[in-house]
Formats: structure tokens, C-alpha cells, sequence
């Protein structure tokens, strides 16, 4: 079980008690959604690097996507429908992909990459949140790991647009 709320204007809106399932159900549903923002963003922009290195994300969340869907399996049967009503309740606080690629089309390079940097950091922060709370063992070693998974993406995401800015000048 975790319990968690949300923390100024920009937090997560996570309900009081989110069982092991719901927090992974979020989970799958917040790497599904940055497969399709990676996925997206690498046909949109013109540097190649930047599209390869976005394809490459795009692969990562979505091997991130498949260990979590195999790690919710093996959770109890009426363990699927609480994640998913938890989900369909609203336990996001934020906008929907869908909603939040259409600006990002008009962005610069740079700038698609400063979003995709506080996506990561967003996600990991969603994800130290809940191993801080988290009881369960197999929760808590699931949860280590995409706090580094995330991490790593803002490093690989802050090199970049490091290089780029020096670049530029």
C-alpha cells in the first residue's frame, strides 16, 4: 500500500491509499504515455541526433512498459480492475498526452527537449514518492528501479540540450 498526496501547484494527484496495483497501473500508463510523446517528437523535429536519441527513449518506455506489465501480472486477479478504475478515476493530475502534443509541435528543439527533461524528472519524482511510501519489497525494487531509469533519461536529455545551447553559441 502507498499513501501519498500531491505537493503544490504542479504536483500529482495521487489518491490517499493507492494500492500496490494502482501505483503500478499508473505506472504502465505514464510509460505508455512517454513511449507515444519519444515516439512523436522524434518524427517531429529535424536534428537527427535528436530524433535518434528520442527514438531511443521511445524503446526504453517501452521495455520499461512490458517489465512493468509482467511485474502486474503476477499481482492477485481483482488486482487489474482496481489499477484500472483508479486510473479511469482521474489518479493523473496532469494533462493527457494527446492534449499536451499539439503545443509541443510549435516548440524549438530545445525546448522539446527542456519539456521532455521535466517530464523525466516529474515521473521520478512521482516514483521516489511512492518507494518512500511503498511496504511491499517487490514494490519498493521496482519502484528503485524507475527512479534510475528516469534519472538517467534527464541525464541523457541534459547532455544534449548542454551541447546544443554550446553549440548555438
Amino acid at each position: 500500500m502507498v499513501k501519498k498526496k500531491g505537493v503544490g501547484e504542479q504536483a500529482l494527484v495521487v489518491p490517499i491509499e493507492l494500492s500496490t496495483a494502482g501505483v503500478i497501473g499508473f505506472a504502465i500508463r505514464s510509460e505508455y504515455d512517454a513511449f507515444r510523446f519519444y515516439s512523436a517528437m522524434s518524427e517531429r523535429v529535424s536534428d537527427a541526433a535528436l530524433s535518434r536519441m528520442l527514438q531511443d527513449l521511445a524503446a526504453a518506455e517501452l521495455k520499461h512498459m512490458e517489465r512493468l506489465q509482467a511485474f502486474f501480472s503476477q499481482l492477485s486477479p481483482g488486482s487489474h480492475a482496481d489499477a484500472v478504475g483508479r486510473i479511469r478515476a482521474g489518479t493523473m493530475g496532469y494533462l493527457s498526452i494527446d492534449k499536451r502534443l499539439g503545443p509541443l509541435a510549435k516548440m524549438g528543439e530545445i525546448e522539446v527537449v527542456t519539456v521532455a527533461m521535466w517530464e523525466e524528472l516529474r515521473a521520478r519524482d512521482f516514483y521516489a514518492g511512492a518507494l518512500r511510501d511503498a511496504d511491499e519489497k517487490p514494490l519498493q525494487e521496482i519502484l528503485e528501479w524507475l527512479v534510475g531509469m528516469e534519472d538517467e533519461h534527464f541525464k541523457m536529455l541534459q547532455r544534449f540540450r548542454e551541447r546544443s545551447i554550446e553549440w548555438a553559441t
